[in-house]
């Protein structure tokens, strides 16, 4: 399995604060347009 990103860039704290929001709003992003998908089909 993989590091995950914010892991391997854990050296530079902006960067991994940054990649962990960034993942967080992704998956909310996702969870967002599967919930929509669903309503809508």
């Amino acid at each position: 399995m993989p590091a995950p990103k914010s892991l391997l860039i854990v050296h530079d704290g902006g960067s991994a604060i940054a990649a962990r929001v960034n993942a967080a709003n992704g998956r909310r992003r996702a969870v967002r347009v599967l919930g929509a998908y669903r309503l809508s089909s």
